[in-house]
Parts: C-alpha cells; structure tokens; sequence
C-alpha cells in the first residue's frame, strides 16, 4: 500500500468540502485528511459531539439490518437512550397457539451526548448482537423430566442461584450417548441431525450437525461427551454464529464495517495515517491545546461520583489498595 495514502493539511486553508453530521463540529484548528480520491475529512477524534435524540434518529436512520429488529431512541430526563425492539412470535408458546408476532424491547443502552457518531452506530451494533443473543438463549430448549427447560436463558434468578450454588456447581455428569444427548434439544422449535463424528489423536471430539434454522452445518469441537459439554459448546456456537451474521449484515449507509471482507492491512494503514503526528501547521500548537482541553473535558464528564455508602466506601478502598494515582480518580 502507499505511503501516500493520506496527508495533513489545515482546515482554515483548505477548499475541500467536508460534510459534518448533525451534533458534530471540528475542534477549532482540527486539520484535515486528504485521501488519494480526493475526499477529506476530519478523523473523528479531531470533532466535538453534542448529540441529542434528533441528531441520534437521523444516524440510526441509516443504518440498516432485519427488519425484526428495530432501532428506537427514547429520553429519560433529557438524557436520550437506544432500545432494541424485537419482533417475533412469543419464544414460550407453540406457534399454532399464538394469533401472530409481538414486538418486546431490549436493555436501554445510554448515549451520552459528547459520544462520536462512529461509537452510536457501535452501540447499536452491539445493542443488536444482545438481542439476538438473549433470544438464541430462550429459544435453546432441554427436555428435562417431562417438561421442555431453558437453561441458558437471561431471565435466571442469578441471587437465588448464588446462594444454593451446591445445588449445580461441580455436580457429576451421567454417562449419556451424543444421540441421548441431542434427543434432549430443541433449537426453534425443531432437532440437531448428526452428521459425523470423530475422536482426535487429542483426546477431543469433532462433532458435525444439521439443523433447519442454519444455512450449513455446524461443527462442534468439544472437550469431552458428556451432556454439560455438549451443550455449552452448542450454545457457545451458536451465539456465535448469531454474532457473525450481524458482523456481516448490519450497514451504516450500505458499508458492514465488521465484515471480513474488509482488508485489516487497510483498516491498520489509514488507523495509522489519520493518527499520526499532523505535518507542521501555523496552528499547531493552538490546535494542540484545543484538542487536549476537549479530550480532558470529555473524560471528566465520564467521571462517576461515590457517596458516603458502604460500597462507595469499598471502591474508595479499593483503589487506594491499588495505588490509583493517574486519570481521574471518583471523589
């Protein structure tokens, strides 16, 4: 690749256009980069962002992915915020019982309104990555004494679990065949059809399975057969697969910007290019302290703030014990 990719050139003395989203504008002396097509910009780390519910929908407008999982942004006292809504039939009951889908929201994801563009458009990546993620988890079904569990779902009561933990940590599998194993899930509704299976020089086992709801097979490398690590390898894969579709599938203005058919030798070269150390500016030194009174700006405003409790008073102690005595320490 060229070592021209980019240069640096002032923003006051330049007659390149640059389009700025709403809620962004450039740190006064901010310089532009210049690409090899032509275009410039100004790299993101160089703007200002306040950003509000408006300027949040018209990004989000953008950006798209299944239409079953849709993009909403709320306000709580003036603060705005990201939802997920999910629209499906209900994960619980059969479909032949339910008179057509629903729609359910996710967490609210906070957006802080000096937050970049780029990073409201990650948010929403991952908004969508966790969305999709609790629904694999209730759509994972175990058939376990008669009745069809969830095991893996998000809705498990995590205080009463810790406090009976003797009843499901460290307790012995039961011999159980891989067939055994796979006649006990069901995955949206229907079963894993095993293709194959092989015993490596390792000790560990490769496992291949069929599945309607999957565009190819699937293939399991497990440590052992027993039914505890069937399954965790099982969901482990296919939330992983779930995290691979969004990788390749969710868009900001037509572009997958977690696609592996994006080059990581070019993404590192203009990482590199719109980082490095500006050519000599008349404003340098002025833009130099503009960007550093931003930058400190932006992170005292991330800053948490402890009270007089008892667990503001353990993470008080717990950073003295750690000898925290750079960036912003919460008073």
């Amino acid at each position: 690749m060229s070592n021209t990719l980019l240069s640096f050139q002032s923003l006051e003395n330049s007659l390149l256009p640059h389009a700025f989203h709403e809620g962004e504008r450039p740190i006064d002396h901010a310089p532009q980069v210049i690409l090899p097509n032509g275009a410039s910009c100004i790299p993101q780390h160089y703007l200002t962002y306040e950003h509000n519910r408006n300027t949040i929908e018209a990004i989000l407008q953008h950006i798209d992915y299944d239409p079953h999982f849709l993009l909403f942004v709320s306000e709580e006292s003036s603060v705005p915020y990201m939802q997920v809504g999910v629209i499906g039939f209900d994960n619980y009951k059969s479909k032949s019982k339910q008179s057509g889908q629903k729609i359910v929201f996710g967490r609210k994801w906070r957006v802080e309104p000096n937050l970049p563009t780029s990073e409201i458009i990650q948010t929403a990546f991952l908004a969508i990555k966790k969305a999709k993620e609790h629904e694999i988890r209730e759509c994972f079904k175990v058939k376990w004494e008669g009745s069809k569990t969830t095991p893996f779902n998000s809705h498990q009561d995590l205080p009463l679990l810790a406090t009976n933990r003797n009843l499901i940590h460290n307790i012995p599998t039961e011999a159980e065949s891989l067939e055994a194993c796979f006649e006990r899930v069901e995955y949206k509704g229907t079963r894993f059809n095993i293709n194959n299976e092989q015993k490596l020089n390792n000790g560990k086992w490769v496992v291949d399975l069929n599945h309607d709801s999957l565009d190819q097979p699937l293939t399991l490398l497990l440590e052992a057969l027993d039914t505890d690590a069937v399954l965790y390898t099982l969901m482990d894969s296919l939330i992983s697969i779930s995290d691979r579709h969004v990788d390749e599938n969710f868009r900001y203005k037509n572009f997958a910007r977690f696609s592996r058919n994006n080059s990581v030798k070019a993404l590192c070269e203009i990482s590199v290019r719109t980082r490095s150390k500006i050519a000599s500016l008349s404003s340098q030194n002025t833009f130099d302290e503009n960007l550093a009174q931003e930058q400190y700006e932006t992170d005292a405003s991330r800053v948490p703030e402890l009270t007089h409790s008892h667990y503001s008073n353990i993470l008080r102690d717990r950073l003295k014990d750690m000898r925290v005595k750079l960036g912003f320490i919460p008073q």
